[in-house]
């Protein structure tokens, strides 16, 4: 239990990190994209950031499962049934910067990327054992 617990922690704190990391970097990387108030218009940039957002919630449930060793899926669903309340709750904020279809496509495919994190970290053969 208390591994799993970790897991959870530690996966949300890696997709926690890793998304508003990318949140800070755009900018910095491609200044002349964004207005002052840190907001972008640009299409395929918005569309970066969605696809990033939804890696970094396969990646959250992939280490989430890494730490959990058992009952994986369990607790990578309430990893991201966590990661989906913190981005619903956190939507108000980013509501103006993208539109509504790309937090359409990145709520619903949010949980079943961390599962999938999951489920690749507990099949996969290429990820060596401690």
């Amino acid at each position: 239990m208390s591994r799993g617990l970790l897991g959870i922690f530690t996966g949300f704190f890696c997709w926690a990190s890793l998304w508003l990391g990318l949140n800070a970097l755009l900018p910095l990387i491609f200044p002349k994209m964004f207005r002052p108030d840190g907001m972008t218009e640009n299409f395929l940039l918005n569309l970066l950031t969605v696809l990033l957002s939804i890696d970094f919630a396969f990646l959250a449930g992939l280490v989430s499962a890494r730490i959990a060793k058992i009952h994986e899926r369990r607790f990578a669903f309430v990893l991201g049934l966590l990661q989906l309340g913190v981005a619903l709750y956190v939507f108000p904020s980013y509501g103006p910067r993208l539109p509504l279809g790309f937090y359409v496509v990145f709520l619903t495919f949010m949980l079943p990327a961390v599962v999938g994190g999951a489920v690749y970290q507990k099949t996969s053969k290429n990820i060596p054992e401690d």
